[in-house]
């Protein structure tokens, strides 16, 4: 996702992704009220496996 900014110009939004090693690195920030920024990191072992005893579709809906 690119960011996202106001009608000012002023960044309001932004969502990246980094790999390296098996590993996913998410970083979003939100200027909205407070300035959240969000990180999370996930092995690609584990989440293959959590996908893999979720019912997703072929597509990756999870079929609702």
């Amino acid at each position: 996702m690119p960011e996202r900014k106001d009608g000012n110009g002023t960044v309001q939004v932004v969502h990246k992704y980094f790999t390296k090693r098996g590993w996913t690195l998410s970083a979003e920030y939100q200027a909205f009220e407070t300035g959240l920024i969000n990180v999370s990191a996930a092995d690609k072992a584990c989440t293959d496996e959590i996908r893999s005893r979720l019912p997703f579709s072929e597509d990756g809906t999870d079929g609702q």
